[in-house]
């Protein structure tokens, strides 16, 4: 039997065969399989904030455990800084263009119907699939590949003061009744940070955590694939006072550079994405530093906040008995702006957006508490999460399991890794693509219909990290802008031979 499926879903004959045939491939490993459970944990908007990737200021001791347990990939990327689209890519394995998925509002469905998900392939082989929080997207996600699937209601946890969920409805009240031609201006949704007095379980990740461990409890009579989805450290910066608590904001570093660039193209920039539309906040212009600094202070706060519910995570799994059988793989979805050149948020082509932590925890390896300076894709998590698990997999993947890099963290392995941004209204309008190695970043920007060339950048990773000078018009680099601008196309249409370049 190829597990359940429910009813009134539509599975299509090639989905129900290509999950055969992986049930069958995986035979001769049940006896293995039925040991090892596999729990990945997703958190919103998370970029390397913690102290295991060295940050000064963070307060993260259970990212740090579990660092202690694994593998730390230093230089992990995401294939779009978007919410849905990269999650929809890491769960199918395949890129944003091939699903062609650009926003959020995309549905990979649509491209690749007959896609078989990660959870999907581990349903098929007897695993018990278990989706809690923020997984794929609520816009974009595919409730018949769980068995269980729990969403806590969001909106009723946004805030959790009174006086915030009162200006957030009227805000929404007068956005709705407001023509959309004299929107601009007005603020969506209540204020961008809040620190309150009360219990964990006021919140969605609180809530989302006891969801999780209730799950572990009832869940050990065969094996699961638990991925947990933790919604902070996104936007609005909520959470228990108590966390705000561990830091002193006046130790806060204002981001640098603190502007843009002198001559920098307006292309690669946007005005600061969501955060514009919370309440508070200016609609344009550069953010004070007092305000910078709170917004900094909100965003360690949520991740400390994350942090903690990640601890309640791991000592039931311990308590469990469980950590001896279980792999636990730990992800963001991508990246973050805290101010760094005027941006905020992420959907952009620079490395503060793509880069995002990624922790491996395998218990059948000796390799503890390492660090992989390795460039790894999160599209690369299905097919390596499978090879750890012993569960075969569809052979259309386009990501590569790094299974080798967690036995030999020091080993060299890709050359580049590759990403998307976006611009215009529904992507109709420019794509930059991105390819970053050790010691480059090229960005080829076009327009996503005719594929004619709009911008170029070119950044030297070792003189300049912030990536502010563009570097592609400097005749000392003519040489290397040969071979990269050669590189990344051979490179992208290796990935994805449909894309236009």
């Amino acid at each position: 039997m190829i597990g359940k499926i429910k009813q009134g879903s539509f599975v299509s004959l090639r989905r129900l065969l290509e999950c055969a045939l992986l049930m069958i491939g995986c035979l001769p490993l049940c006896s293995h399989m039925r040991q090892t459970n596999v729990v990945l944990v997703m958190v919103d908007d998370l970029r390397p904030l913690l102290s295991s990737y060295g940050d000064p200021h963070a307060q993260t001791p259970n990212f740090d455990r579990l660092a202690e347990r694994g593998v730390v990939m230093s230089n992990a990327y995401s294939q779009i800084s978007l919410c849905a689209p990269s999650r929809a890519s890491i769960l199918t394995g395949l890129r944003p263009d091939t699903l062609e998925c650009y926003v959020n509002e995309d549905q990979f469905r649509d491209a690749r119907p007959d896609a078989v998900t990660l959870p999907e392939a581990f349903s098929s082989q007897g695993y018990r699939t278990i989706s809690i929080g923020k997984v794929f997207d609520a816009r974009n996600r595919d409730s018949s590949v769980w068995d269980v699937e729990l969403l806590p209601s969001h909106k009723k946890s946004i805030y959790a003061l009174q006086q915030n969920r009162e200006i957030y409805q009227k805000n929404s009240r007068e956005y709705q009744a407001t023509r959309a031609d004299e929107r601009q201006g007005m603020w969506l949704v209540g204020p961008a940070y809040e620190a309150a007095s009360l219990d964990a379980l006021q919140y969605y990740d609180g809530r989302i955590v006891s969801q999780a461990i209730h799950q572990l409890r009832n869940n050990q009579n065969q094996p699961f694939f638990l991925s947990v989805g933790f919604i902070k450290p996104h936007l609005p910066f909520t959470c228990p006072l108590e966390y705000w608590d561990l830091y002193d904001r006046d130790q806060f570093d204002l981001p640098l550079p603190r502007q843009r660039p002198v001559y920098a193209p307006a292309l690669p920039y946007h005005e600061g994405f969501e955060l514009r539309l919370y309440d508070g906040i200016p609609h344009q212009a550069m953010l004070s530093d007092e305000l910078t600094r709170t917004l900094m202070h909100g965003y360690y706060a949520c991740v400390s906040f994350v942090d903690a519910m990640l601890g309640r995570l791991i000592d039931e799994i311990d308590r469990l008995d469980l950590a001896a059988n279980t792999i636990i793989v730990v992800t963001g979805d991508h990246g973050y702006h805290l101010g760094e050149k005027e941006l905020w948020c992420k959907f952009t082509a620079f490395r503060e957006a793509s880069h995002t932590p990624l922790l491996v925890i395998d218990p059948n390896s000796a390799r503890k508490g390492e660090v992989s300076a390795g460039l790894v894709e999160l599209v690369d998590l299905f097919p390596t999460i499978c090879e750890l698990a012993g569960v075969s997999m569809p052979d259309d993947l386009e990501g590569t399991s790094f299974v080798p890099l967690l036995k030999e963290p020091e080993r060299a392995w890709k050359d580049a890794v590759y990403s998307l941004a976006g611009r215009g209204a529904g992507w109709k309008g420019v794509i930059g693509r991105s390819m970053r190695t050790a010691n480059f970043s090229y960005v080829e920007w076009r327009h996503r219909l005719s594929g004619e060339l709009c911008l170029r950048e070119l950044y030297d990773l070792r003189e300049d990290p912030a990536e502010t000078i563009n570097l592609i018009d400097d005749p000392r680099y003519s040489d290397v802008l040969f071979e990269l601008a050669s590189a990344h196309r051979a490179g992208w249409l290796e990935h994805v031979p449909s894309v236009d370049l």
